[in-house]
Order: C-alpha cells, then structure tokens, then sequence
C-alpha cells in the first residue's frame, strides 16, 4: 500500500550493526590489524623488560648483600646467610680467584661489588641491543643501577626489620635483622633525642632512602 511504512528487515539490521562496528570506540582495532599487532609487540616489550629487570635486580641485590654481610661478618651458618653465599657462589668465587682486588687487611668485599657491577652493565647492555640505543654511557648508568639497588636493599631490609621487631621479636632471624641494621642505625640514635619504648631512628632511616630516591635520578641526569 501507498504511504506506508516498511518493516525493517534482516538487511537493515546487517547494515546498520556495520555502521556501528565502524563507528565504535574500538574500530582502529577491527578495522587495521597493524596496530593491535603494535599493542601485542608492545604488551611483549614490556613482560620481557620486567623479566630482564626482575632478574637483575634479585642478582644485584643479593650481591650487594653478600659484601654487606662479608663486612660486617655476620653469622655465616645462619640461613640467610647461606642462602646469600650459595645464590652468588658461582660468579663471586672465580672472579676472586682471577682477580685479587681484594687488598690485604681489608673487610670490603670487592668482588661481590664487582659483580653486582656488572649485573647492572649487562642489564644496560641487554637493554640496549634490544631495543637498539647503545650507548658509552651505559657504564656510568651502571654505577647509578647499583646505587638504585643499594637504596632498594636498605629499604625493603628495614621494613622487614621493623615488622620482624614488632610482630616477632623473638624470632630467630631477628639478631641477624639487628647486626645488619645496626651500623644504619646507630648514626641516626645519637642525633635523636631519647624516647622512652619507641625509637624512631627506623623511620628517620626510610625518609633519608625516600630523600635518596629523589636525588638519585637528578643527578644521574645531570652527569648524563
């Protein structure tokens, strides 16, 4: 019949659910597979830094560590301890016997610093032939890695020591958490005014590593 309106058929509802697709939020995703394979690369990019990161940071750290404890001659028979030794035996203990930079008399654990050294210059130099930027200056961002770590390890340490010490002061591992935090410490108590029951040195140590945090990248700029 003349004049009247027609029934929308399965055509219309083909044609206008396109008009939608093509119209909707994600139809750069739909419509140029390039660019959801650019995410994908992307996504990959970043598991595979957080990978290459992870890593180094657990090795460089437990290095750090072992020069630390191998200063301040902690009890080696105590699990940590051994935990240390063994995760860093295979890299330290030959490049000590190759190369005796450790001077007579002295308590500073040169090979175990040479070696979180050069996890930070293989982390740069990764990162570099991946993504194609090396650089010189990829040995002075070594230094920088490490001091990164050096502020990453006194931070997470006295966060532990201040949980160990109020939830389990008794604990076994609460004498090692003390000999390691007590060189840090010590320092920060004499400037303190004494409280009665509370010490607040602990704290004063976290806001000068949140204070190092801060500083530490302008002055990696300034220097790069």
């Amino acid at each position: 019949m003349i004049g009247r309106s027609r029934k929308p058929g399965l055509r219309d509802f083909y044609f206008d659910g396109m008009l939608r697709l093509v119209s909707c939020p994600y139809r750069s995703i739909l419509i140029t597979p390039s660019l959801s394979t650019r995410n994908v690369l992307a996504i990959l990019r970043e598991i595979l830094n957080l990978l290459i990161d992870t890593a180094a940071v657990v090795l460089g750290t437990a290095f750090l560590l072992r020069a630390y404890i191998q200063h301040l001659r902690v009890d080696p028979y105590h699990p940590l301890v051994r935990f240390v030794m063994q995760l860093t035996n295979w890299a330290v203990l030959p490049l000590r016997r190759t190369v005796p930079i450790k001077p007579l008399g002295s308590r500073v654990d040169w090979a175990s610093l040479l070696c979180a050294w050069l996890t930070a210059l293989a982390k740069g130099l990764v990162y570099s032939l991946l993504w194609k930027t090396l650089s010189p200056l990829v040995l002075l961002h070594a230094v920088f890695t490490v001091l990164e770590w050096v502020l990453y390890s006194a931070f997470f340490v006295t966060l532990l020591y201040v949980i160990v010490s109020w939830v389990a002061p008794h604990s076994h591992n609460a004498p090692l958490l003390a000999d390691l935090m007590e060189p840090m410490l010590r320092p920060i108590r004499r400037l303190l005014p004494r409280t009665q029951g509370i010490d607040f040195s602990p704290l004063v140590l976290i806001l000068l590593i949140q204070i190092g945090f801060i500083l530490l990248p302008h002055l990696h700029q300034a220097l790069m």
